[in-house]
């Protein structure tokens, strides 16, 4: 299932609008904060609010990346492409997201 299937199929299960802003954060851990801090700093970007923190494993670092945008087939394939390239580029992986509607 790609991510922006993923993201289909939880929104039609809980009756989310596909139409209207949704707050998303997402997860890219790595092996050492300099990775993080520098996946941060393109993200920044590409429009996203970013933080660094240690994992809950401690020997990864989470870059934490917050966006609010329409979750649009378009949007999510380019938000999809992004993480996979940055994750790959700096030896990391991309572990997920939770959504809200935007207030």
């Amino acid at each position: 299932m790609t991510f922006r299937d993923e993201i289909s199929d939880q929104f039609s299960r809980t009756g989310f609008n596909f139409c209207a802003p949704h707050d998303f954060e997402f997860y890219l851990y790595f092996g050492s904060e300099r990775a993080a801090g520098q996946v941060k700093s393109l993200l920044t970007e590409h429009g996203f609010q970013s933080e660094v923190k240690v994992g809950p494993e401690e020997e990864t670092w989470l870059c934490l990346a917050r966006k609010t945008l329409v979750p649009s087939k378009a949007a999510l394939d380019d938000i999809a492409a992004l993480f996979d390239t940055l994750s790959e580029a700096h030896g990391g992986e991309f572990d997920g997201w939770e959504a809200t509607p935007a207030s």
